[in-house]
């Protein structure tokens, strides 16, 4: 039986809906994709007494410096994490992150937003270019763990593809 064809109008609307169904496919293929294959979030533990950020000092000379104290403890959590990138994998990424944060026996009087402070910018150049990739930020003290410390998870907030195309199409 021969194929009967219309007019050229008529072939153009069917293949503008046959490509709008193609790419609807195509989006929810992409997603699965990027489900299938998920960057897992870096996780390591400072096992070190946490240090909030202090004020920098002004030293002789009128120089700015950090306290000796707050940098000590930013050494050790860059060396913890990059420790903790060599055996994950994770590489220093310039995509937007989110950070999670747990003071295990922080010093009693210090703020949350200190004690993040210097942990994210022990951290930058090293887990993320620089800080200000943070998008969300979540600090928990726990006064009544058994050892001190810092857990810190950072992830990778990651928008999906598929979305951003039905939104441009």
């Amino acid at each position: 039986m021969p194929v009967v064809r219309g007019t050229p109008e008529e072939e153009l609307a069917i293949c503008t809906v046959e490509r709008a169904r193609l790419l609807r496919e195509l989006d929810s293929l992409q997603d699965v994709i990027e489900g299938l294959t998920p960057v897992r979030p870096l996780r390591f533990t400072v096992h070190a007494k946490p240090v909030p950020k202090a004020r920098p000092r002004l030293g002789r000379g009128g120089h700015v410096y950090t306290p000796a104290r707050t940098q000590a403890f930013e050494q050790v959590l860059a060396w913890t994490a990059r420790q903790a990138i060599l055996v994950q994998g994770w590489q220093c990424t310039a995509e937007p992150v989110y950070v999670i944060l747990r003071f295990c026996h922080a010093p009693a009087r210090a703020d949350c937003d200190n004690l993040a402070k210097a942990c994210l910018d022990g951290m930058n150049g090293i887990v993320y270019e620089d800080d200000h990739q943070v998008r969300s930020l979540i600090v928990t003290l726990d006064q009544d763990a058994t050892t001190a410390g810092v857990e810190i998870e950072v992830g990778l907030m990651r928008s999906a593809p598929a979305a951003r195309r039905r939104q441009e199409g």
